[in-house]
């Protein structure tokens, strides 16, 4: 897969090994068919296939991901660039590694270091960095020394690298920790301090909500540190479409309301968050997709799909979601209609070997 550039986020302690969901920037990076494509691996090699099937992209790459801002990164003998959606190189497979282009920006990497190109394959600033994740909201979290601090587009520091961990911005809020004994709070775009220093962990803003651990305790609070929640149980994730993931002594699976109260009782081996109205459960032999009232609107007959990246596969904002039967990769849309057979070696990047 493309070489990830780990973007340095902290989450609570206890949290559950979820997968990693991204937030919602702009209406094309959370789609599957990005430029109406789709990476797809076959006998080997990535290209890129339509909704129809049709391969547009011949099947040429070591590495693929998927297309973000009109760009997909892709590799070949571990060297990594940038085409369009007609398949030509715009940016010259140079790097050591990158990530999909966000606000019109990318983080590559070089020589072990982070930099941030722009579209034209530009470096939009001299310095290098420990880490470096994407931009969010117009600002990106970076490692400079020990610290953490934000770049703006420009490549210039936006809020002094000053804090030992550090989430993205959501919501214009982003949490940071300033020791390592110390407590978490939310800064704003210009670095002022927003919601105090109360926390033991906080994690980024979702739809106007983040989970704190307040007094040993897992709460939600919004933008302005009203607690609108207080769950108590600490293996709870995030809340999507209003339910929240949750997991029991038996290590199985339910969901919650924002009142605390179970509304899918614990039964699943795993679930993920809802997307599109709809969420990936695994009952230990099969995957299946639910409604809120926890009802299969897609019944079980999929493999589940576990990686140091992601477990599972959650719906796009395009209505499609990334299946695996037989040990091989297609897509289905909400309804389960065959939308890419799983004939496939891997999709967007993701391989089952």
């Amino acid at each position: 897969m493309i070489k990830k550039i780990l973007c340095f986020i902290f989450a609570l302690a206890m949290c559950l090994p979820f997968a990693v969901s991204c937030s919602k920037k702009e209406k094309s990076t959370n789609d599957l068919f990005n430029e109406g494509l789709v990476a797809v691996k076959i006998d080997g090699k990535w290209g890129y296939s339509d909704t129809n099937g049709h391969l547009r992209i011949k099947a040429i790459y070591d590495e693929a991901s998927a297309f973000s801002c009109g760009l997909a990164c892709v590799g070949i003998d571990g060297k990594f660039g940038y085409i369009n959606p007609s398949g030509d190189v715009v940016i010259d497979l140079k790097f050591d590694g990158g990530r999909r282009f966000i606000d019109d920006r990318a983080c590559v990497s070089v020589n072990e270091k982070y930099r941030y190109i722009d579209k034209s394959g530009e470096f939009i600033t001299d310095t290098e960095f420990g880490y470096g994740a994407d931009f969010s909201e117009g600002l990106a979290c970076v490692q400079v020394g020990e610290r953490f601090g934000y770049i703006n587009k420009k490549g210039k520091m936006a809020i002094d690298a000053e804090y030992v961990a550090a989430t993205q911005f959501s919501n214009g809020l982003a949490g940071v920790k300033k020791t390592e004994d110390g407590k978490c709070g939310y800064i704003n775009k210009k670095g002022k301090v927003k919601i105090g220093f109360d926390y033991e962990e906080a994690a980024p803003f979702k739809n106007g909500i983040a989970r704190v651990a307040f007094q040993g305790s897992l709460c939600f609070i919004d933008t302005k540190g009203t607690i609108v929640s207080a769950v108590g149980q600490m293996g709870a994730d995030d809340f999507y479409e209003g339910l929240s993931r949750v997991i029991d002594e038996n290590n199985l699976f339910g969901y919650i309301d924002m009142s605390g109260s179970l509304v899918i009782d614990y039964k699943y081996v795993y679930a993920g968050p809802f997307s599109n109205g709809l969420a990936l459960v695994f009952d230990s032999k099969k995957v299946g997709y639910i409604d809120h009232s926890g009802n299969y609107v897609i019944e079980p007959k999929y493999e589940f799909f576990y990686s140091e990246n992601a477990a599972g596969f959650d719906f796009s904002d395009d209505g499609y979601v990334v299946v695996i039967k037989d040990s091989k990769f297609g897509v289905i849309d909400k309804n389960g209609n065959e939308i890419l057979p799983c004939n496939y070696e891997g999709i967007n990047g993701f391989t089952s070997y």
